[in-house]
């Protein structure tokens, strides 16, 4: 594998583990390299392939997955010419910017003069007034919104797209009644917004009172995986602590996080939405930010019963083998996965 890594991301996995995970890994590339994809969009389609085979071809500096990710890409950007789109981030049009945008971010970042998602910004900034927007959650609302605009924040209309998120949530209210505090679907998913639009200035009085609102109304979550477990309550609450230098909020999620580890999560299936997959990469992402060896243990054990999975069948981020071998790639890597920053879990 690729030997090149940002410096503080550090593979997790050792000796035979390690050995199944890459052989898992790329088994599942070769599963879908060729496979004909339907679905275009980043939770469930080509475009989390897109974004795994990227990855894939950094780690094993290897062509032929570059090649099958520019092929995943142009399948998602064409599905946005050819069919009208949902605005959502895991289910349609954000999501597919969201990959385009980080890719060539991130492989080509000199090259910033055609601008592929001029028009998504403008769509969402239009949409934004439209009633699918009442919901704020990260899937298919204004926290999604919110992460696409962040990942284009170098950009006028991006931070455009993010302003015109900070306003609907000021106008409507961040906190409602009845509201879960997961991830996917629920109040803790607006957190990593809010705080990174503190911390680049974006509409920073009203971020940070909302962003103050959801923290004290953020229960305890009773799901199991990524989309409304608590380890993801409170990665989510971590990273906005970290943005915004907010100690208390840390203490409160490095104590959540401890609390889960240890509860029977009931947790089946091996996807990172809601499998093992998930809660794997979510103590490893706790154990490279914080040390605690404790962390490390727990995201070793959740990897060991992930290789004990059938790997799944479905292709997408969410819901298939890209999250799954995105997680896998990060637990066995060097390469900081910086594309959780999607999920919430970690901000730019």
């Amino acid at each position: 594998m690729s030997s090149e890594s940002s410096g503080s991301w550090h593979p997790l996995l050792e000796g035979e583990l390690a050995q199944r995970a890459v052989r898992t890994v790329r088994a599942l590339a070769a599963t879908w390299a060729e496979r004909r994809v339907d679905d275009s969009s980043l939770g469930s389609g080509s475009a989390g392939l897109a974004l795994c085979f990227a990855y894939l071809a950094e780690a094993f500096d290897d062509p032929e997955y570059g090649a099958a990710a520019e092929r995943f890409l142009g399948h998602a950007a064409q599905a946005l010419a050819r069919r009208r789109l949902p605005p959502s981030l895991f289910g349609g049009v954000a999501g597919v910017g969201w990959v385009i945008d980080h890719l060539q971010t991130k492989f080509f970042p000199g090259d910033d003069q055609d601008d592929a998602n001029e028009a998504i910004d403008e769509m969402l900034i239009t949409s934004l007034s439209h009633s699918w927007l009442r919901r704020r959650d990260l899937t298919a609302g204004l926290a999604g919104a919110g992460v696409y605009g962040l990942e284009r924040r170098r950009r006028p209309s991006g931070l455009r797209v993010i302003e015109a998120v900070v306003a609907r949530l000021d106008e409507w209210g961040a906190v409602v009644a009845a509201q879960p505090p997961g991830v996917a679907h629920g109040l803790a998913g607006l957190m990593p917004v809010l705080a990174s639009a503190c911390a680049a200035g974006v509409c920073v009085t009203a971020s940070q009172r909302l962003l103050g609102e959801v923290a004290g109304a953020l229960g305890a979550a009773s799901g199991s995986g990524w989309a409304d477990g608590e380890p993801a309550v409170a990665l989510a609450l971590y990273a906005a602590a970290a943005a915004v230098g907010a100690p208390a909020w840390s203490d409160d999620a490095i104590a959540r996080a401890r609390a889960a580890a240890v509860r029977d999560l009931g947790v089946s299936g091996a996807s990172l939405g809601t499998g093992a997959a998930g809660v794997a990469h979510i103590y490893n992402r706790f154990y490279q930010s914080t040390g605690e060896p404790a962390f490390g243990v727990v995201a070793r054990r959740w990897f060991e019963r992930l290789l004990a999975m059938p790997a799944p069948d479905e292709p997408g981020l969410l819901s298939g083998a890209a999250g799954v071998g995105l997680a896998l790639l990060a637990a066995v890597g060097e390469i900081e996965p910086a594309w959780d920053r999607a999920l919430g879990m970690s901000l730019a």
